[in-house]
């Protein structure tokens, strides 16, 4: 997740990616991007998230900011990849 200032009168802007750790090959930066390396056998299907954050756009509670938007991702992450049970039951 990166947090920061965007162009002139934008406010800060984030964007965090979600992927599964196991899939974690790396990280690469220059002067304009990051990249996050992902290793994955070919032929599985994964599923990624991309999450979009703006502090003139979320008023509640609180607009995120640097110290906590990377936490705010790791939270639904962790919402993400546990595994819900699903329970049916029948009336009579």
């Amino acid at each position: 997740a990166v947090w920061g200032p965007g162009v002139e009168g934008s406010g800060d802007i984030g964007l965090g990616l979600m992927f599964s750790p196991q899939e974690y090959s790396g990280f690469e930066e220059t002067s304009l991007d990051r990249y996050v390396k992902l290793r994955i056998p070919a032929g599985i299907t994964r599923t990624h998230w991309i999450l979009p954050g703006w502090s003139k756009g979320i008023t509640a509670p609180a607009p995120p900011a640097a110290a906590n938007w990377a936490k705010r991702v790791e939270e639904l992450g962790l919402k993400l990849r546990t595994p819900i049970k699903i329970q049916y039951k029948t009336t009579k």
